[in-house]
């Protein structure tokens, strides 16, 4: 889809915790293949859909993760203690709707996140992301088709959500990917 659109290893490394909150798991790709910086490892795979989930806990299984099966779009019960790091990588352009709709999964998330946690993730965007011709056909195709919901994600309606909700923040356009960082000094309580 253009340059850019596979994270590197190294930008999980840096910021995921030993005590960790995978989102969206996929196929637990990332929490398998990272460099925790401590053990033992705490780790928690949250997503809607049970075969990936189902999927990404035998992939972690040496790590015994929490299986949180939630809906990231509404408030989440949840009662155990909270995670130093939360990830959401290639989530957001997945959920429905403009990112104004899409950033209530940050306050979702946020009563689950200690003080000083990182949230991290990548989402595809366009607005003024550079995207050649056939990442602009395969979106829209994938838009069509009902698989992306991103017509109108740009790095900057993701910026202003963040900074609407953490007190740090950094977005890094690679490509047609924003790479995303934020820390909360006072997480919601």
């Amino acid at each position: 889809m253009g340059g850019g659109c596979y994270i590197r290893p190294r930008f999980y490394n840096e910021n995921v915790s030993a005590n960790h909150l995978d989102v969206g798991v996929a196929t637990g790709y990332y929490p398998a293949h990272c460099r925790f910086p401590a053990t033992p490892v705490r780790l928690g795979l949250m997503d809607l859909n049970e075969h990936c989930l189902r999927h990404a806990a035998q992939r972690t299984a040496r790590y015994k993760p929490l299986i949180l099966r939630r809906n990231v779009l509404e408030p989440i019960s949840f009662d155990g203690s909270r995670f130093d790091s939360v990830a959401l990588l290639y989530l957001l352009h997945c959920l429905p709707g403009a990112m104004k709709r899409k950033a209530s999964i940050f306050d979702h998330l946020r009563p689950l996140m200690n003080d000083g946690a990182v949230l991290l993730g990548a989402t595809i965007v366009q607005g003024s992301a550079p995207r050649n011709r056939a990442a602009r056909r395969l979106m829209a195709l994938y838009n069509a088709r009902g698989i992306f919901s991103n017509t109108e994600d740009t790095a900057e309606a993701l910026e202003a959500s963040l900074a609407a909700r953490f007190e740090l923040w950094h977005v890094e356009v690679q490509g047609c990917v924003a790479l995303f960082r934020a820390v909360s000094r006072t997480a919601c309580r």
